[in-house]
């Protein structure tokens, strides 16, 4: 008797939404920040964990992709990203010049702002947050210079010029509250705006 494979498991619509997003959206995101910590690598050890970690993402978000099911989920893999971002930022923070050498020494991956898919309604209530036109109770807490980097950065996505893939899947997740958006955004100034 010769035993035969199992027949391959249907997936699911939302299986498959949750496939098409690590493969599309947070892959290249873990690859984008993998990249700029391998830049960073050689200056400040303190982000071995996070090189590590990013390296283990991309290779069980590979394993996701093929189908190996008890990989890890994609929220999971969402998490990994986030935390290799923060981690990433922290160092980036205390150390703003080899984040700039990061920057250039790896072309980080870029899309046209449109892509960002804010509305106008949203993009005019944040516009008019960060230049004080209108309050809010809980308007977002950020020092001056964030502020003007938002304003530009925002300026750059509404005239559809390239920001950075990162920038723009966070402003596209947060397209429709102009809060949660500014407060996102933040993170992603670039270092010359600094």
């Amino acid at each position: 008797m010769s035993s035969r494979p199992a027949p391959p498991r249907h997936v699911s619509r939302v299986e498959q939404e949750g496939l098409d997003q690590v493969r599309n959206e947070i892959k290249p995101n873990l690859v984008a920040i993998f990249n700029k910590i391998s830049a960073a690598l050689p200056y400040y050890r303190e982000l071995q964990r996070a090189y590590d970690r990013a390296a283990d993402g991309i290779a069980r978000a590979d394993k996701l992709i093929a189908g190996q099911n008890s990989a890890i989920s994609r929220d999971d893999l969402a998490h990994i990203v986030d935390k290799c971002i923060r981690d990433y930022e922290k160092t980036g923070a205390q150390h703003q010049r080899v984040e700039a050498q990061a920057r250039r020494a790896t072309s980080e991956p870029m899309l046209n702002g449109s892509r960002a898919g804010i509305s106008n309604e949203v993009m005019t209530e944040a516009m008019n947050i960060l230049c004080g036109l209108e309050s809010k109770i809980d308007a977002p807490r950020i020092t001056e210079w964030q502020r003007l980097g938002v304003i530009d950065l925002l300026q750059d996505i509404q005239a559809d010029k390239q920001v950075s893939h990162a920038a723009v899947y966070h402003a596209y997740r947060n397209s429709g509250n102009a809060k949660a958006l500014i407060e996102t955004l933040v993170a992603y100034i670039p270092s010359d705006r600094r």
